[in-house]
This record gives structure tokens, C-alpha cells and sequence, in this order.
């Protein structure tokens, strides 16, 4: 069996999927829920910046008399770049600032690439935490000397922050209709940089991949339901996971840590749901927890830091493209292409990898228990011994016919395999019943048809005597 998952690890590793723990295959061949997210596996994870919502000036709180007049683009994407983290990769951080380079006239007049910009001076930043849900940094405005703080987050933080504001959380929701992720962006307008005012809603168009549709309904033919995970709104999530042609039926995720709700009504919800909306890394735990409590074998993938504890706790955790040490570490396979195709390509590779291992072990055990009746039948019924160079050759012949298994070109299942040692033991005493009565069928027809006789057996020289 180690060569026949060493091979596959091999043909695994040519399809970009490389594989840490060998065990790992057949658990993948026996993976019935496959949790994937939504950015970068699902979708393209290519944010590109759409029409924003915009806030007029001073109408977010009743004591402060503003202007009225709407901010601009401009300033929403100024706020936007304050709030941004410099040098990050993450695709959404990249949007933003790139959409604010390309559109912002100062920033077109920077000789470096860095944190401030002509006219300002970052003074402290505060990055993303998936608890607070936003980024934030404190700035000074050289034309008065003035200090603001910016904040740029998850729509419902933001809103939350500047007190509530109708018309934000409108735009918010017929963004999602279109399937656009949002961001809010507020800044302080007063002195002790206390009160937030709305600045504006920005609209990110993240497109799903032209396969994933595809791919999703392969894995459902699979036996492999796949539920999306997804830090958006729940809006949002119904939106894309139409567009992938699944469901609309979206968990809230918060849900899945509300003390009031019995376990058993939560499993059936997991269990019913087509994927989660607003989950942070600690929801994604509470998913595999469930479904696993229902005797379901889940693969789950993820590529922060936070999803560590996911990934070791999923039977079989997958660490995407572009993860960090913390999650490569912690997953049992490591993904080099990005999509759910790359993982579709695993589990069918290791379902083919586990029916070697299955009609290698239906072999072995059949063979064992054919060669033990035949020989032991043998001896009782006449009484002949073997020659030790002949059990040798047997058993060396034997094992010799069981190397071709390991590239043999196995049939796929189309449901999730798993160990039947009922059915495997059943059917190894019938084969080996069955190979046992063909060799004495050959037995007696070289007996009785062609005078064979087991007389030659007792001539064998015996070992010369040490005396």
C-alpha cells in the first residue's frame, strides 16, 4: 500500500496538489463536504474598483452641522489609501490603492512608493484583525495642522461606528444584489477625532471563475457537496453562490456560536446550508466541528494565519495557493495552482489511488487465504511437503504480481470510498473459496489426467545431518 500512495503522491505532485501526510490521499478519497472559499477559489480574486456610494458631508450625526455637500470620489479614495496597508498583497488592500493611484491627482505627484502622500503625514496605522473587522490610521492635514483618524472596513462596522446611516446600508445591499463586494470608509470631523461621518461605500467587483460553476456540479457528481465560505454579507454570498449555480441557502455564521440554539437544530442547519456568510477564521472551526459531529469526513481550505486551527481540526485540511507558513503547516495538502479545479483534480486522483489500495488489499487477503487452504488440504488429504526454494518462489512471485496495482488504471467511485472491511472480508473468503477449488481442479486433472504424483516430494534430499 506505501508504494501504490507513494505513486499516487507522485501523480498528485504533477497536478500541482502535493501531498505532506500520505494518509492524506485515502482521506481525501473519503471527503463527502468540501469547504472552499470564496475569494480566490471560487472567484477570480481580481478586485477591481466599481461606481462607489457617496455620503454628503455632516449628515451622519444630529450635533454636527455639516455642509451637506457629497463628498467625491476623490476623497473616498484618498480615506480609502490612508486605510490602506502599504505593501500588502491581499487582493483587496491592491484594488484600492491601485484605484486610488490611477484616480487621485497627489498621488500621481508621489516620488515614493510609502504610507504618506503631499500634504499629509500618516502618523500611526492600525491593520486588519478579523475581530474588529477594519483598518485604520491616524492622520495629519498639513494645510491646517489637523489631525483626522480614517477608517475603512466591513460595511456593518463602519455604519455601526458613525451611528447608523440608512442610506449607506441601502447602497450596501443593492451592491450585493449585484453580486459587488462593499467597503465602508468614515472619517473624524470633530477636534478629539471621536465622531465618525460616513464618507462613503466603496463597490469591488470580484467576477467567479469561468470553471467554477462547472467544477462545482463535477463535485456533486462526485458525492462531494461543496459549501462556500465567505467573509461577505449574506446577500452577497446568495448573489455569487446563484452565479455558481448553487443554492441560495446562506448561514449567517454567527449563528453557529449562538449560545441559544440547540447543537442538533445547528447541525441540521450546517448540514442543509450551501456555504457562510460573514465568517471570520474562528466560525470556520465551528463548521468542521458540526458537520464532523454528524459523521461527515470535511475538507477544508484556507491560507491565513487564523485558519490553522481549521485546517488540523478538518480531516483533511488544504492549504491554498499563496498561504502562509501557519497554514501550510497546519494542512495535510498544500495547493500550488489556485481554484477548485486543482482540488476536484485531487480527489479524483486519490479516489483512483484508493481503488488500487482496495484491490490490492482484496488481493492479498484472498491469495493468503487460497494458498492456506490449498496446502493445508494438500498435506492433510496426502500427506506431501513442499520444498522450502518452492514456497519461496511462491510467495516471491506472489508479491511480484502485486506491484502492477499501483499504476493499474482504476475506475473512479462516484460516491465517497471509505474502508468496508464487512464487505472486504466477505468478498476475499469467496474469491480465495473460489481460487482454492480451481486449483484443485488443476490439481486433479494433472493427478488423474496426466499421472502426476506428489512422490517426487519425498524423494527431495533432506539436509545433511550436522552430526
Amino acid at each position: 500500500m506505501s508504494v501504490t500512495m507513494a505513486v499516487g503522491a507522485s501523480q498528485l505532485a504533477k497536478k500541482q496538489v502535493i501531498v505532506k501526510r500520505l494518509t492524506a490521499i485515502e482521506e481525501l478519497a473519503s471527503v463527502s463536504i468540501l469547504c472552499s472559499d470564496k475569494t480566490g477559489t471560487l472567484t477570480m480574486n481580481q478586485l477591481s474598483f466599481d461606481v462607489p456610494y457617496l455620503s454628503n458631508r455632516g449628515n451622519t450625526t444630529d450635533n454636527f452641522v455639516g455642509t451637506g455637500i457629497p463628498y467625491t470620489e476623490e476623497d473616498l479614495l484618498l480615506n480609502s489609501f490612508f486605510a490602506s496597508e502599504p505593501g500588502a498583497q491581499d487582493a483587496i488592500e491592491s484594488a484600492i490603492r491601485a484605484a486610488a493611484q490611477d484616480r487621485v491627482a497627489i498621488l500621481k505627484e508621489r516620488t515614493e512608493q510609502d504610507h504618506n502622500i503631499p500634504g499629509y503625514k500618516v502618523n500611526n496605522f492600525i491593520p486588519f484583525n478579523p475581530t474588529s473587522k477594519y483598518t485604520e490610521a491616524t492622520v495629519t492635514d498639513h494645510s491646517t495642522g489637523k489631525q483626522f483618524r480614517t477608517i475603512k472596513g466591513a460595511p456593518q462596522v463602519i455604519v455601526r461606528m458613525v451611528g447608523g446611516h440608512d442610506e449607506a446600508t441601502q447602497a450596501v445591499n443593492d451592491f450585493a444584489k449585484r453580486g459587488l463586494r462593499s467597503l465602508g470608509v468614515a472619517r473624524t470631523v470633530d477636534d478629539a477625532m471621536t465622531t465618525f461621518e460616513m464618507v462613503g461605500m466603496i463597490s469591488l467587483l470580484d467576477p467567479p471563475r469561468p470553471d467554477s460553476a462547472h467544477t462545482i456540479a463535477e463535485c456533486n457528481k462526485l458525492g462531494v457537496a461543496v459549501k462556500m465560505i465567505t467573509g461577505d454579507q449574506q446577500i452577497i454570498g446568495k448573489e455569487v453562490a446563484h452565479r455558481l449555480g448553487m443554492n441560495r441557502t446562506i448561514l449567517d455564521a454567527h449563528k453557529l456560536i449562538d449560545s441559544s440554539i440547540d447543537e442538533e437544530a445547528l447541525i441540521d442547519r450546517c448540514e442543509k446550508a450551501d456555504g457562510f456568510a460573514q465568517v471570520i477564521p474562528e466560525h470556520k472551526y465551528r463548521v468542521v466541528e458540526l458537520l464532523q459531529k454528524r459523521g461527515y469526513l470535511v475538507g477544508m481550505t484556507g491560507d491565513g494565519v487564523n485558519d490553522a486551527p481549521a485546517l488540523k481540526k478538518a480531516n483533511v485540511g488544504i492549504a491554498v495557493e499563496g498561504c502562509t507558513d501557519a497554514a501550510r503547516s497546519a494542512s495535510d495538502i498544500v495547493l500550488l495552482a489556485s481554484g477548485l479545479s486543482t482540488i476536484v483534480d485531487g480527489v479524483k486522483t486519490s479516489r483512483a489511488i484508493f481503488q488500487r489500495m482496495r484491490s490490492y488489499a482484496l488481493y492479498r487477503i484472498a491469495s493468503t487465504i487460497h494458498f492456506l487452504l490449498f496446502f493445508f488440504v494438500s498435506i492433510c488429504a496426502y500427506g506431501f511437503s513442499l520444498p522450502p526454494i518452492l514456497i519461496i518462489l511462491i510467495a516471491v512471485l506472489n508479491d511480484a504480481a502485486t506491484l502492477v496495482i499501483s499504476v493499474d488504471n482504476a475506475q473512479i467511485s462516484y460516491r465517497p470510498d471509505k474502508w468496508r472491511l464487512g464487505q472486504l472480508l466477505t468478498l476475499s473468503f469467496v474469491l480465495g473459496f473460489l481460487l482454492m477449488i480451481i486449483s484443485w481442479i488443476h490439481f486433479f486433472v494433472a493427478h488423474y489426467g496426466f499421472g502426476y504424483t506428489t512422490d517426487s516430494y519425498d524423494d527431495y534430499p533432506n539436509e545433511p545431518n550436522s552430526g
